[in-house]
């Protein structure tokens, strides 16, 4: 197993052999599933709008998260968890804009928002393991 690799299983617990691995990769999979079932029954006008941005934003989550597992530094990994946890806030916005536009039920809203939550707080938690000397001042938003 390579140094890398090695870091890597070390920060996460055990031995890992990729980022499809990462529970947090697998929750930004369930998330994009997610936002793509929803996103199927949006009026067509929306196909290169809302729709088309909640899916690209929803992918950029789990494409950071596997980006940075393959980079060569810790610092590197919790940079693209960083964009991963910007593109997470961009999917909860925008899952605003569906609920406002009734393009969603509250009830979808509050399935995804918690989906959306516990990622954002594992993301976070992951991000302070790999930076332990980087402490917000300010609370994270995920924070329970």
């Amino acid at each position: 197993m390579s140094k890398r690799a090695s870091t890597h299983a070390k920060m996460v617990g055990e031995k890992r052999k990729g980022f499809e691995d990462l529970e947090i990769w697998q929750l930004a999979r369930e998330l994009t599933n997610r936002v793509y079932d929803i996103t199927k029954s949006f009026p067509s006008e929306e196909k290169f709008g809302l729709t088309n941005q909640m899916r690209r934003a929803s992918v950029s989550v789990m494409s950071n998260i596997a980006e940075g597992w393959g980079r060569h530094s810790m610092a590197s990994f919790a940079n693209f968890l960083d964009q991963a946890q910007g593109s997470l806030n961009e999917v909860l916005s925008q899952l605003y804009v569906a609920l406002d536009q009734d393009y969603i039920e509250e009830s979808a809203f509050v399935q995804i928002r918690e989906s959306i939550d516990v990622l954002g707080a594992k993301a976070y938690k992951f991000i302070t393991r790999l930076r332990p000397n980087v402490v917000r001042e300010d609370p994270a938003p995920y924070d329970p």
